[in-house]
């Protein structure tokens, strides 16, 4: 079992002198294809392939598209539907270890397989576990399937703290062998006569943050109050852990008061307690094509600024990408960023 303990410095004086930084420029951008398909919700994942060719699934549309390195449609993998190989609420995708492209279906509770040239290759469903709502699906090899649940439970019971769950599925028995508690972000509740009514996540606050490496069927972990990310096995013991320093920065009064700002006043009560006094180091963990890792730091600036380190926790750049949107892949070709729910560009390659 994996067990992370809190901890941080009172240092806020964060530099990165020593580095080398990256602002990547656009490349390419789109937001159709053809001029006759406009996205519509783009997932928060474009996994990219070996002949450069680029996934982009749209959550409304419900479709995967295969698309060019230059935006152009190459094919249309899935289509909304119940029948094989079709969907209707993609929430998850994921490159597995032999190179197909895994979604998950959340509406039909499926998974899906299919090759790196797009074409369907089998479905499955999935046992439900005791616990949570499933949204995350990983391939670690032929039989093992590392899964993520999530519990909503704590939205509705004041008792109870945030969890999630990471769980083995063996599909040669389609059983859940092993499974490890982790802490979950909370969420400021919104309560309404005395009961909770949903609620809004807390910014900067810690969580775990996952990351799967198809190359090599390795799958990591960071909880963001520690600087140590951690190889998992097939049991979800703890292989290794990449150790790093890295300073926290104390949350500023502008930004408490952009927070405040943003809540309606139901969740302000609930959210002001919930506010870390440090922020946690990073929101977002990516791998990319020669094993480094890509942290998403919580520092201001006035970038989205990633931190890129290596498989032995050296520091070894800077990236600085625009502050709004999403970083869905990296590879030498070309970074992926998701501008928007309906905008996709590429950026610039970072060459170390």
């Amino acid at each position: 079992m994996l067990f992370l303990i809190s901890c941080h410095s009172d240092s806020e004086e964060i530099s990165f002198e020593e580095l080398a930084v990256f602002t990547p420029n656009i490349i390419q951008e789109f937001e159709s294809l053809g001029g006759e398909i406009f996205f519509s919700h783009l997932g928060y994942s474009s996994p990219q392939f070996d002949d450069e060719s680029i996934f982009l699934p749209d959550r409304d549309l419900n479709k995967i598209f295969k698309v060019s390195a230059g935006g152009n449609l190459i094919s249309t993998i899935a289509s909304e539907g119940r029948g094989p190989g079709e969907i209707q609420d993609i929430t998850f995708v994921s490159r597995s270890y032999d190179h197909s492209l895994l979604v998950y279906d959340q509406r039909n509770r499926k998974v899906l397989r299919f090759s790196s040239a797009g074409g369907y290759l089998e479905e499955f469903i999935l046992q439900p576990w005791e616990k949570g709502t499933l949204t995350e699906v990983y391939e670690l090899d032929e039989n093992h399937l590392l899964t993520v649940y999530r519990s909503f439970e704590y939205l509705r019971n004041l008792d109870l703290e945030p969890e999630a769950y990471l769980v083995i599925f063996d599909k040669e028995t389609e059983q859940y062998t092993h499974s490890v508690t982790i802490s979950d972000r909370p969420f400021a509740r919104n309560i309404v006569n005395g009961q909770p009514r949903g609620g809004r996540i807390v910014p900067f606050t810690a969580e775990h943050l996952r990351a799967f490496n198809h190359r090599n069927s390795s799958f990591y972990s960071l909880w963001t109050e520690e600087q140590k990310i951690a190889s998992l096995t097939a049991s979800l013991d703890t292989a290794n852990t990449i150790t790093f320093e890295l300073s926290r920065e104390q949350l500023s009064i502008d930004e408490i008061n952009t927070i405040r700002d943003d809540q309606p006043n139901n969740s302000w009560r609930t959210m002001e307690p919930l506010l870390p006094k440090y922020k946690a180091i990073a929101n977002d963990l990516i791998i990319d094509e020669k094993n480094n890792f890509w942290l998403k730091l919580n520092h201001r600036s006035e970038y989205q600024q990633w931190l890129i380190l290596s498989e032995s926790g050296e520091k070894l750049a800077l990236v600085q990408l625009p502050k709004d949107g999403m970083l869905t892949h990296i590879s030498d070709q070309h970074l992926g960023f998701r501008l928007d729910d309906h905008r996709f560009a590429l950026l610039e390659p970072v060459k170390l």
